[in-house]
């Protein structure tokens, strides 16, 4: 990684650090490397502190998904992550200090479930196999008519999807 190039992308002038460049649908930083796409969150913290061990993620202490200020950044587990997330009142579909990530099909969130999984070839019946969660509760989120999510129905699906909790969410259009 083009160390002098990634921060050129970066708008400094404030508290946090901006990515300038491309975002995915919450706001991350994103760029392409090598033919993949990477957050420009993890890739800021591994050019200050080095490689990111791989059972943890990269958090933002800020809760400003653009920010890729080092000082802004810590490593931590997608658990933390979902638990802190939820318990500031972040992303769209969540319902502040309650277990449970609302999803209002009616709202302005969608849950990306069907979509993230046939990338992995997985279908309803696999995923519940290797996470133990129900068929109904996964067919509710694979048609997007989940209302609630329980949050570690999230962490089992984003290990499984090798993501972050939040990315199983999109802004509806």
């Amino acid at each position: 990684m083009d160390e002098q190039r990634f921060w050129s992308k970066v708008d400094r002038s404030g508290d946090c650090w901006l990515w300038t460049a491309a975002r995915r649908p919450l706001g991350y930083g994103a760029l392409k490397v090598g033919g993949r796409v990477l957050h420009a969150h993890r890739v800021a913290y591994e050019l200050v502190y080095g490689k990111i061990p791989p059972d943890l993620i990269v958090l933002h202490i800020c809760d400003n998904p653009p920010c890729v200020n080092p000082a802004h950044l810590r490593v931590g587990t997608r658990s933390e992550n979902t638990r802190d997330m939820y318990a500031k009142g972040g992303h769209g579909g969540r319902q502040r200090g309650t277990r449970q990530a609302k999803a209002a099909r009616a709202g302005n969130v969608q849950i990306r479930l069907r979509e993230l999984a046939e990338i992995k070839r997985l279908n309803i019946g696999k995923i519940g196999r290797l996470t133990g969660i129900s068929e109904g509760t996964l067919r509710r989120m694979w048609y997007n008519e989940a209302i609630y999510v329980e949050l570690d129905v999230l962490d089992a699906l984003a290990d499984l999807l090798g993501i972050e909790p939040g990315e199983l969410f999109e802004r509806a259009r």
